[in-house]
């Protein structure tokens, strides 16, 4: 039987994106050991939107015999265009001006849209076309998403958008089986939301910031000693082994270099977002909380922290988060290399 990491293909793929690693852009994503999925926007409702005008133009560009794909840089544009993607208060027209003789990477319509269909793209309503540079296509996924309407979250019939929403997300890594082999990432093993409600269901509760150094940390969660490792720096933190500037420095992150804190916090930042929006999590302030009992706890975590924002808020996790973490919990993630032919 052969493995697939024994393809030629496939191992020449893993040594270039190994070797590319090293050379990624700024300092918010040069970091190899945190998922950094960009800056989007938060509010589920606008990805349903983009990606009902991705479809339309992926449609329009099948039609003229273009290719059954949409281009980012023009469902940009059109994002742009009906005001999707503007400053209050500026239109397309001087948006357009304003970065006309910018290039395309430094295009902030252009460059927003990108994170966001990066968003799309890791939890599976989107793939890349293979051999055309910044053309995607919806799958299966995500057509059936832009078939529901309304306000958000909806139904279409006995189907509800939140538990559709809810399963992508369970089931979204960072190695998806919904992109072409050119992209696979063989660093990560991890299915974000999940491992993070595992480590939120601990006490119940967590910062943003507790989330970049344990689940966003995570790299293969078939892994035992990675997974004990995330945990044991959850509860050294809070039992004050170790404050945050540590956690960070364990995790390879300078808590001294704003951009790369800003960076890491990112990611938690918008994908939080989406668990309270669809029940998972609540939020509630650190001093009101458990009748502030959690206050001289976080004070003590982040008496040293240079650069990192101290915390006003936890993530609590709800009856309905409890149930589908203990519904999706027993389930084995496994990866490419695990599989033989």
């Amino acid at each position: 039987m052969l493995n697939q990491r024994d393809i030629p293909e496939h191992k020449n793929l893993a040594a270039k994106l190994e070797k590319n690693w090293e050379h990624i852009g700024n300092q918010k994503s040069q970091n190899k050991d945190i998922f950094w999925p960009g800056k989007p926007k938060s509010e589920l409702s606008e990805y349903r939107k983009y990606l009902l005008i991705a479809y339309t133009e992926q449609k329009r560009s099948a039609q003229a015999g273009e290719g059954d794909c949409f281009s980012e840089n023009v469902v940009a544009e059109i994002i742009a265009q009906i005001g999707g993607m503007n400053r209050p208060g500026v239109s397309f027209g001087k948006t357009a001006e304003q970065y006309k003789n910018e290039t395309t990477a430094n295009k902030s319509h252009i460059t927003s849209f990108r994170m966001s269909n990066r968003i799309l793209k890791f939890l599976g309503f989107v793939c890349r076309e293979r051999g055309k540079s910044n053309y995607y296509k919806l799958t299966s996924y995500g057509k059936q998403w832009v078939k529901f309407q309304g306000e958000f979250p909806s139904k279409m019939g006995i189907l509800s958008e939140s538990d559709f929403i809810v399963e992508r997300l369970m089931n979204a890594n960072v190695f998806g089986v919904h992109d072409t082999i050119q992209t696979w990432d063989y660093r990560f093993r991890n299915r974000i939301f999940l491992n993070l409600m595992r480590c939120i269901n601990i006490n119940g509760y967590i910062t943003n910031t507790e989330a970049v150094v344990t689940a966003f940390h995570l790299h293969d969660e078939r892994c035992p000693e990675q997974m004990n490792q995330m945990i044991d720096r959850l509860n050294r933190l809070r039992n004050g082994e170790i404050n945050i500037v540590d956690a960070y420095r364990e995790c390879n992150i300078d808590p001294r270099i704003k951009p790369a804190v800003t960076g890491a916090y990112d990611g938690p930042k918008v994908l939080l977002s989406f668990c309270r929006s669809l029940g998972l999590l609540k939020e509630d302030n650190i001093t009101e909380y458990n009748n502030g009992k959690l206050k001289d706890m976080y004070k003590k975590m982040f008496a040293i922290r240079f650069q990192i924002s101290e915390p006003k808020v936890v993530n609590i996790i709800t009856t309905y988060g409890k149930k589908i973490l203990e519904q999706e919990k027993t389930r084995r993630l496994v990866g490419f290399d695990e599989l033989y032919f």
